[in-house]
């Protein structure tokens, strides 16, 4: 049997003190029937039951469906299948696996946290940014189909979990984040990396610039810090110190 192809997702981080409060006509229309149309303008429902993302799509309260629109992004569609509304607690960062066996493959990464309600019986479209985990496959398309899991169970590389993080943050270049995760998921050198080419008919370009490079090579240091930090905290935490469970944020200019 084939091993799944699987494509990461990066989405853009939602800040929580920007969403407003969803109204009554954001459920339904005049007619009190569910609108056809995905929401797009992401809302909080402060009434609305509040569910972590992977223990909504366990226990059947939301469905989602990925629209991949090539290698750099597409939008998640969430459907609420129950009639009360329910707010979704987005994690810092997940990887959407393949589950058919297509010519196709990747990956991503993905993240960013924050939350959002759904209506009763609506869809919310929920926007994302992704980059490829698997060198060499071909890019994503709408007709691929997806299973959302936790950054955890893709890889036991912190770094690349601390890197789908970072992407989920919506201040990395794309190209540069893109060439940080190959060389964390597929092993590739900077060296390669730099040989790296887009070939045209007519010409061949560098996949890469030099400074796109030089920044991914401070993303894969950033995500290194965060996965350290991270470690140092987990053996104070044993050893009987009060600490956090999360990487200190980090900024890129």
């Amino acid at each position: 049997m084939k091993k799944p192809f699987t494509r990461a997702l990066c989405l853009l981080a939602v800040a929580a003190g920007m969403l407003c409060v969803a109204t009554k006509s954001d459920a339904s229309n005049k007619n009190g029937k569910s609108k056809k149309r995905p929401i797009t303008k992401l809302k909080v429902d402060p009434t609305a039951k509040r569910v972590k993302m992977f223990d909504a799509l366990k226990d059947g309260t939301v469905t989602v469906k990925v629209i991949a629109k090539g290698p750099l992004g597409g939008k998640l569609l969430f459907e609420n299948k129950t009639d009360q509304p329910v707010t979704i607690e987005m994690p810092e960062a997940f990887v959407g696996v393949q589950i058919v066996n297509q010519l196709g493959g990747g990956g991503g990464l993905g993240g960013g946290g924050g939350f959002f309600s759904i209506p009763p019986e609506r869809v919310v479209a929920f926007p994302y940014n992704s980059v490829c985990l698997e060198h060499g496959k071909a890019d994503p398309t709408p007709r691929m189909t997806y299973k959302l899991i936790p950054v955890e169970e893709f890889t036991k590389d912190v770094r690349l979990q601390e890197l789908c993080k970072l992407v989920g943050t919506g201040q990395l270049n794309p190209a540069s984040a893109q060439a940080a995760a190959w060389h964390l998921s597929d092993k590739m050198s900077w060296q390669e990396l730099a040989r790296k080419q887009v070939v045209r008919s007519t010409s061949r370009t560098p996949y890469f610039s030099t400074s796109q490079l030089q920044f991914a090579q401070r993303i894969v240091g950033a995500a290194t810090g965060r996965a350290r930090e991270l470690a140092k905290k987990a053996k104070d935490k044993k050893s009987g110190q009060t600490t956090e469970d999360k990487a200190p944020p980090r900024k890129f200019r």
